[in-house]
């Protein structure tokens, strides 16, 4: 389950795919009902996204309060209110696994860089469960550049950092003009690291942790099996919500056109909503044969053309690449874990 809380943040970053300003909502007695329901003696994730989650703290701490201790969470934070002890506390007492997003060119992010603060450095060290995610976009592709970055934060740190970069999310105007411009060239660096990754792994017996995550999004991808109208972002496996317990087929475009209902509504009815947006938005995704893989990735994106053009690119080839040795002989690799 993913928990948008809400669209308040300490930054203004270039590359945000957040709204800017939006409705604020209360944490609503039927969110916590139904996590405590699903958390009731079974395993769930329950991941907290913004704007900024930092912020809202007291919804989070109220969260995890009533889940129950298998439950696994996820924090997307800028970092910037980690210089704090008590979040450092409070996340590591409950085993959270946090993510720093960090925009690997500098200039991208509107404050101060987080791993140039003694504060800071002194109590990301103390996070037991830390891992790193930086938005690519068309000013910011080249992996070489990005890797060494990251090298220098490890040094700093004193601590390995797993990778996670991703896309711009382009949902809007204000970060549009930075949507990728060239996918074969962001694939083809993409490919060139799984590939070494899965070389290394079969050959060597090795497993570069750095490149993991880059390797493990992509077999999460092709065992996803998504069934229509099932998306990337609202499935039978995953779940988005706000505080208010309202669902939308992306958790940044809370509108009505992007609505899909609330948690206490029959779900038969939301996902009949989820086939109609699927129908309107992606006709060409229904007939495509990478549908059960990539979910029609984003129904709320700008650019699907953009998304849809790297799934082809990466999806037939990694498939094509892990067939040779078969698929079953990576699956013990899920031990590793992912930034999810």
């Amino acid at each position: 389950m993913v928990v948008h809380v809400g669209n308040r943040c300490n930054a203004a970053c270039q590359y945000c795919h957040c709204p800017k300003s939006g409705d604020e909502f209360t944490l609503s007695p039927l969110l916590l009902s139904v996590l405590a329901d699903k958390t009731h003696g079974a395993q769930l994730c329950v991941r907290f996204i913004g704007g900024e989650p930092t912020l809202y703290m007291p919804q989070i701490e109220k969260i995890v309060s009533v889940c129950s201790s298998v439950t696994e969470f996820v924090v997307s934070t800028n970092g910037l209110l980690l210089s704090d002890k008590q979040r450092i506390d409070f996340f590591n007492t409950h085993n959270f696994f946090v993510a720093v997003s960090y925009d690997g060119k500098q200039g991208k992010r509107a404050y101060r860089d987080i791993f140039e603060s003694a504060s800071h450095i002194e109590n990301i060290k103390k996070l037991k469960r830390l891992g790193c995610s930086t938005t690519l976009d068309s000013d910011n592709l080249n992996f070489g550049q990005l890797f060494k970055e990251f090298g220098r934060i490890e040094n700093k740190i004193q601590r390995p950092l797993r990778l996670r970069p991703h896309l711009i999310h382009c949902l809007g105007v204000d970060n549009d003009y930075l949507s990728l411009a060239d996918v074969q060239v962001f694939a083809d660096q993409y490919k060139q690291i799984v590939g070494n990754f899965i070389d290394d792994y079969i050959h060597y017996g090795l497993v570069n942790t750095k490149f993991f995550n880059m390797f493990y999004y992509l077999f999460t991808t092709i065992e996803n099996y998504y069934i229509f109208p099932e998306s990337r972002c609202y499935s039978k496996k995953t779940i988005q919500t706000n505080l208010a317990g309202k669902q939308y087929i992306c958790p940044y475009c809370q509108t009505l056109e992007n609505y899909l209902g609330s948690l206490d509504e029959n779900q038969e009815l939301v996902f009949l909503r989820l086939a109609d947006k699927v129908e309107k938005r992606r006709p060409a995704c229904m007939r495509c044969e990478l549908y059960c893989f990539c979910g029609t990735y984003c129904l709320a994106s700008k650019h699907p053309e953009i998304e849809c053009k790297i799934q082809q690119e990466l999806i037939p080839w990694f498939l094509n690449t892990i067939s040779k040795y078969g698929i079953a002989r990576f699956s013990k690799l899920k031990q590793y874990g992912g930034l999810i």
